[in-house]
């Protein structure tokens, strides 16, 4: 999973090597928090990409 942050391009380059990217800004979950991402990302099992710096917050790395 890569968060709205990550760039379309890397997304791209990811794809033709054949790694599945659900890239957020594709999806209805445009938009989401963090903490939500995070859970979501959880619940598919999932690996969460992003750029953000939020996600080193004490909070949300409990939740990782």
């Amino acid at each position: 999973m890569a968060d709205e942050n990550v760039p379309y391009p890397l997304v791209r380059a990811l794809r033709r090597h054949g790694v599945y990217v659900f890239w957020i800004p594709e999806t209805q979950f445009r938009g989401m928090s963090n903490s939500e991402l995070l859970e979501l990302a959880n619940r598919q099992d999932l690996v969460l990409v992003t750029r953000d710096r939020d996600f080193l917050d004490v909070g949300l790395r409990r939740k990782s």
